[in-house]
């Protein structure tokens, strides 16, 4: 993450580089604008024509690597979070987590679980409700919001889109 964030950086100035200064301009206009020593100087590092330069080219194409290995890694973990369910949680661990509650009451256990059901999905929740267990207990996992996910993987795949654009438009083949 740092990785992609670092090269994103340096792709930002050098695009403000090339959008500040003025790219393919004849080397005279350069030279009269610089003078000899910046104009050498902007001319080794390739700002006179940054877009399709050598290096803006390679950190492009490690930005791609770097995100598609990401999307790559990250994507059928996420899928399986969002289809599934923690139904067979044990106590402990769902004593753990910040929002649980425990309740006792005198209500059978399948009208409590179809009202609680129904309150869940009234709240924008899905909820399931597992198998008693045989203490009697019943685990009702309901959870919102598992499709907030895809807006990860289609904001990568986004970023290695665009960025695919700027090496096809870097004429790669043609180098």
């Amino acid at each position: 993450m740092r990785f992609a964030i670092s090269l994103l950086t340096v792709l930002a100035i050098a695009s403000i580089i090339g959008t500040v200064l003025k790219q393919n301009e004849p080397y005279p206009n350069y030279i009269m604008q610089f003078g000899q020593f910046w104009f050498q100087t902007f001319e080794m590092l390739g700002l006179y024509d940054v877009y399709h330069s050598s290096w803006f080219l390679i950190i492009l194409a490690f930005l791609i690597l770097s995100t598609t290995l990401c999307i790559y890694r990250n994507t059928p973990l996420m899928l399986r979070e969002m289809r599934s369910f923690r139904e067979h949680a044990t106590e402990t661990s769902l004593r753990a987590f910040s929002h649980q509650a425990e309740y006792a009451t005198a209500l059978p256990a399948d009208a409590l679980s179809q009202r609680l059901g129904n309150y869940l999905q009234g709240q924008g929740f899905r909820a399931r409700t597992g198998a008693p267990n045989p203490d009697g207990d019943i685990l009702i996992a309901a959870k919102a919001g598992s499709y907030h996910r895809i807006g990860y993987i289609l904001t990568h795949t986004a970023i290695v889109v665009i960025c695919l654009g700027g090496l096809i438009d870097g004429n790669i083949p043609l180098k």
